[in-house]
């Protein structure tokens, strides 16, 4: 009887303590929430930036060019020597959200860089004529790929890389700009560093690309079966990169880049995820001669930055995933990320989705603005900006 009781009191006690701690983590978790509401909506009122009325999601119907382009009201954002001497190639992606991509093109937007839009081909007609329209808003240094020679994108198929390599021709071809490197992204990401911090960090690779490269069993599935007349080892990566000059006009001018791209191209009716190979096996297969081309390949590590992807946060995780919202093997980023989000220190992040926590776009949205505001303000970078990590990397520092 008394054993009985003891266990019972016994079983009382932990089930307060647990009850507390349960507590105890919902009272910080709502702190934390309420801290980040305010900080956004603070920032909001200090940073004066995107009009209200283009907030949540009003953007789709507006045409007021002063309205589509700036993202601080009245006013560009300005630009340091440094940057203005080291112009930027952007090639974005749309397909479906109008809101997404004008939103990103306004943050990332700087009149010496130079940006190319491709529009799936089987976009809605509304959509094509509303990016046309926001194109010619920013001028000539803002260009949209021909609806006749632009392709209707289907995942994992040759037409994904197709579509960078639309944008990446016209780069070469234009003669304006003389840009340095190109990135390339899609509506559905946000820029973590600022332009001039880009600027900087793509210094710091010294002369190499930022390309994500992974050999072996994973890439056995993707190789071509078509013959090529030279020795290589497929590596497979990311379609997100940020590639030097040279290299971009390499890989669509030498003659043994062009013959791995037609094998794929060759099999382009299969679902071989050709995007992330074709960049990959350049940049990891320095006999072939890609400018910057890496001497040896290091998968990302998660305890090793050395070995860091930088181009792209993209959580992959999904047995952790904050936001508990998963869609093709990605965690979709949302408000549980963003502690986690302003400490990165990668290019970009990917992906957020247009109807899903958006105000969590809002923020981040307002905080790149705010880190752009205090560099032109001081004049000097963020000092939390941690440069070196680029410098460190395997490639960087290890690349014909």
């Amino acid at each position: 009887m008394q054993t009985k009781l003891v266990m019972t009191l016994s079983e009382v006690s932990t089930r307060r303590r647990i009850r507390i701690i349960l507590c105890g983590l919902l009272i910080v978790s709502t702190i934390l929430w309420i801290f980040l509401w305010g900080a956004y909506k603070t920032n909001l009122r200090f940073v004066q930036v995107i009009h209200p009325e283009l907030q949540s999601g009003q953007i789709e119907n507006a045409t007021d060019c002063a309205q589509l382009t700036q993202a601080v009201a009245g006013e560009y954002f300005r630009t340091s020597e440094e940057e203005r001497s080291f112009p930027i190639a952007f090639a974005l992606s749309t397909y479906s959200s109008f809101e997404r991509l004008a939103r990103v093109l306004r943050l990332i937007f700087r009149e010496h860089n130079i940006y190319c839009i491709h529009v799936d081909k089987k976009a809605d007609i509304s959509l094509k004529e509303k990016v046309k329209h926001l194109a010619q808003c920013y001028g000539p240094s803002v260009f949209v790929i021909p609806d006749e020679i632009s392709v209707d994108v289907a995942r994992s198929y040759f037409t994904v890389l197709q579509s960078v390599l639309l944008c990446a021709q016209q780069f070469l071809d234009q003669k304006t700009v003389e840009w340095k490197y190109m990135l390339n992204l899609n509506e559905k990401e946000l820029p973590l560093r600022t332009n001039w911090e880009m600027v900087r960090a793509l210094k710091r690779v010294n002369g190499s690309n930022i390309v994500e490269g992974v050999n072996g069993p994973p890439v056995w599935d993707r190789i071509p079966s078509g013959k090529l007349s030279f020795q290589v080892e497929w590596i497979k990566g990311s379609v997100l990169v940020a590639l030097r000059r040279d290299f971009v006009k390499f890989m669509l001018t030498d003659p043994k880049s062009l013959e791995i791209l037609s094998v794929m191209e060759a099999e382009k009716h299969l679902g071989k995820v050709p995007e992330e190979t074709f960049f990959s096996t350049l940049a990891y297969n320095p006999q072939l001669g890609a400018p910057g081309a890496c001497l040896l390949i290091r998968p990302p590590n998660a305890s090793d930055p050395r070995s860091w992807f930088l181009t792209r946060y993209v959580d992959w995780d999904i047995y952790h995933c904050p936001s508990n919202y998963i869609i093709h093997g990605i965690c979709i980023l949302g408000w549980n990320d963003l502690p986690i989000l302003v400490k990165q220190p990668h290019l970009m992040a990917n992906k957020f989705y247009p109807d899903f926590q958006p105000e969590a776009y809002d923020f981040m949205e307002n905080w790149y603005i705010y880190k752009v505001l205090l560099e032109q303000t001081h004049q000097h970078l963020d000092p939390s900006f941690d440069e070196t990590i680029y410098a460190k990397l395997y490639c960087s520092e290890n690349h014909i």
